[in-house]
């Protein structure tokens, strides 16, 4: 009778699809708003983040970079050229994604062609260790007449296909610019029209998505969109008298949390 137990058994996990566990640790750093080629000391201060990075005691899946890789736009082919020397000198794989001085409304073909060249799709979906991860590029996402213009390029429905494909794994997307107000020189400035940011927040609350990572903003801020936390990370560029930093990201038991590294 035990043998006919153990042998059900054994065949009923036969019959069972594997599953993806997504609750093993691990870290991935975040680095953003480069912008090279809008300051002297640009390059060099990706260049010790860089070094900072290659040198972390902690083992490192990925990095991600979240835009504004150049400073007027993805045509400057001697900022480009720069990037891309420098991002290839990363010892873990690199994810970007694009910012608004990298893609430029007015010249959105042009720039986005130059994007798809150096640095791959504006949309792209990649899995570590059961967490499933969503980068785009969301230029179209905050101005109304900008997404009209150019319909064929969908970031939310392209969004929401990943998502519902994800199914019940833990997701975290990663974009450039938050859909939320900035307050910058003691003035409140507009996010993203209602309808786009209405729509985004749903989309992150309908599904598994735990977290979301951006740049954009040049300060390290915390939002929450419903029940889903906004990760606003700090530049490596040193407009405004930032200090140049990075981010460590840790995931552990279904939860993202993150550590500040300041270059000297």
């Amino acid at each position: 009778m035990h043998k006919l137990i153990l042998l059900a058994a054994g065949l009923l996990l036969l019959a069972t699809p594997p599953v993806l566990f997504a609750d093993e640790p691990f870290q991935f750093v975040q680095i953003t708003d480069l912008h090279i080629g809008g300051g002297a000391d640009h390059v060099q201060r990706a260049t010790r983040a860089i070094d900072a990075i290659n040198a972390l005691s902690l083992p490192v899946e990925f990095v991600l970079v979240t835009g504004d890789l150049v400073n007027n736009n993805l045509q400057d082919t001697n900022a480009v050229s720069h990037v891309t020397r420098l991002l290839s000198q990363i010892h873990a794989p690199v994810h970007v994604v694009p910012g608004n001085h990298d893609i430029l409304a007015n010249h959105w073909a042009e720039t986005t062609n130059a994007y798809v060249r150096a640095f791959g799709p504006l949309c792209t979906n990649f899995t570590c260790h059961g967490v499933v991860f969503l980068t785009l590029c969301d230029e179209t996402l905050h101005d109304q007449q900008m997404a009209a213009t150019h319909p064929d390029y969908d970031p939310l429905g392209w969004l929401e296909q990943q998502l519902a494909a994800a199914g019940d794994q833990p997701v975290i997307v990663v974009n450039h610019r938050p859909c939320v107000e900035d307050f910058h020189n003691n003035e409140l400035r507009p996010g993203w029209p209602q309808p786009f940011r209405q729509r985004w927040t749903d989309l992150l609350n309908r599904h598994h998505v735990r977290a979301e990572i951006v740049g954009h903003f040049h300060r390290d801020e915390l939002y929450w969109l419903g029940n889903v936390p906004l990760y606003v990370a700090a530049p490596l560029a040193g407009y405004y008298g930032r200090q140049g930093s990075f981010r460590i990201y840790f995931w552990q038991d279904g939860h993202l949390s993150y550590r500040t590294v300041y270059l000297e």
